[in-house]
């Protein structure tokens, strides 16, 4: 019938070969995929900016893992995930407006655990427009927080500390500060107390004798970079404090 094809298979096809409408389709496919995919086509940006508008940019490995994050939204954040089989934790970095303190703005950097990742269990860093906090704020596991506030709210060049201090505990030979407590029983006149190494330049010890039975007389009566010893009068029990500075 007139109209009608000779062949009941395009000879083209019985070649292996596509014909030209498959082309067309093909091709008209690529175009709808390249206009609605989400990519770039560069491998780099020069001169230029990279915006993205409500969403996250995220950097993975071959398998999938994220090692890094950039989320958006008004408190930006910065997310770091070290890989590892046994790794549950994330460095994470974000930044805030907030009057709690006085900071107006402020930008923290925290140890987070996977689950739940609102707490802090690890380090913390705060500097804000006002003051600064250096923390260990084990919250996902329990225990107390240990900081070093410095110009704390309302009182601008002070110090304020949170937590405790070694006793008798010597880490190295540059050590500032060695403070330590020591009870004798009744007997001893002198007390003698070494350091476990001698200290790279001179310390200063400041001592103090606690004495429950009374006023007694007591003097230091030598001090060097490995030791200092103190003695009294009586013979009673006695408890002896020290802070012991390098200077």
């Amino acid at each position: 019938m007139p109209g009608e094809s000779r062949y009941d298979t395009n000879p083209i096809r019985l070649k292996g070969k596509k014909d030209l409408v498959e082309y067309v389709a093909e091709l008209m496919g690529r175009v709808a995929t390249g206009e609605s995919a989400q990519r770039i086509g560069n491998t780099s940006i020069e001169d230029g900016n990279l915006t993205v508008r409500n969403g996250d940019i995220i950097v993975s490995e071959t398998a999938g893992n994220i090692v890094l994050r950039i989320l958006h939204g008004t408190e930006p954040q910065v997310r770091f995930f070290p890989v590892g089989t046994n790794d549950l934790h994330r460095i994470n970095f974000f930044a805030q407006n907030d009057d709690t303190f006085g900071e107006t703005i402020f930008m923290m950097v925290e140890t987070n655990p996977e689950t739940p990742t609102s707490v802090v269990d690890g380090g913390k860093i705060i500097l804000s427009t006002t003051s600064t906090i250096l923390s260990f704020q084990p919250l996902a596991s329990g225990g107390n927080e240990a900081y070093i506030w410095l110009n704390y709210p309302g009182a601008p060049e002070v110090f304020d500390f949170q937590g405790k201090w070694m006793n008798q505990f010597q880490t190295t030979t540059q050590q500032a500060l060695y403070p330590g407590q020591a009870s004798l029983g009744a007997g001893f006149g002198s007390y003698t107390h070494t350091y476990f190494s001698a200290f790279a330049t001179t310390v200063v010890p400041i001592v103090t004798l606690f004495n429950s039975g009374g006023t007694v007389s007591w003097v230091l009566t030598a001090q060097s970079t490995s030791s200092f010893t103190i003695t009294w009068s009586g013979t009673t029990a006695k408890t002896i404090n020290w802070w012991v500075f390098r200077v």
